[in-house]
């Protein structure tokens, strides 16, 4: 049976066809995943998303319509995003400004500062009256009474303090990395 098997003429077409596939694909490894990149796939996942930041920006469901349209723009946006990668437009100045500043926003968002005490507050206070100080009709600068800023105090803190930590976070992070700097002052 296996004697004629081996002696299939359709047997020997496909081991062919498997075997040129192979060394095709050994050869020219991008065309195959070049065919995967151009595929967007709407999963499951990707559309309880959308239903989920459009129920948090309106407080409603998403109608089936609204989902498809979605859906839509979704698949538009992720095109037009690999295309822009493909023209290299992550490459430019304005695209890096951008992702770091993203990062930057994303960080501090996640940074906790603890609820700041009074004390805390009044000494910030005390320490950077440029912050809070207005200027009077001969444009002389005055600061305010420290009770009639406490929120514009409390919130000044607490950007300072992310702004603290932020820095912190960045010499943590270049720490991890061997920094070569080839460039001498003249």
């Amino acid at each position: 049976m296996v004697k004629k098997l081996l002696k299939e003429p359709l047997l020997h077409f496909l081991l062919i066809g498997i075997a040129l596939f192979a060394i095709n694909y050994s050869i020219h490894p991008s065309i195959a995943k070049e065919q995967a990149a151009e595929e967007v796939v709407v999963d499951s996942a990707i559309v309880e998303k959308i239903k989920l930041q459009y129920k948090q920006f309106t407080g409603m469901d998403a109608t089936q319509a609204e989902v498809d349209s979605f859906i839509n723009n979704y698949i538009n946006e992720e095109i037009q995003y690999r295309e822009a990668l493909k023209a290299g437009l992550d490459k430019t100045d304005e695209t890096r400004t951008l992702l770091i500043r993203q990062m930057n926003t994303a960080s501090k968002e996640m940074m906790a500062v603890a609820e700041p005490t009074t004390q805390q507050l009044e000494s910030f206070y005390a320490n950077n009256p440029t912050l809070f100080s207005y200027l009077d009709s001969n444009n002389v600068p005055y600061p305010p009474n420290f009770k009639d800023v406490v929120p514009i105090v409390r919130q000044k803190f607490i950007d300072a303090e992310k702004e603290r930590q932020l820095k912190q976070k960045q010499r943590a992070l270049q720490a991890q990395y061997r920094i070569i700097n080839k460039y001498r002052h003249p």
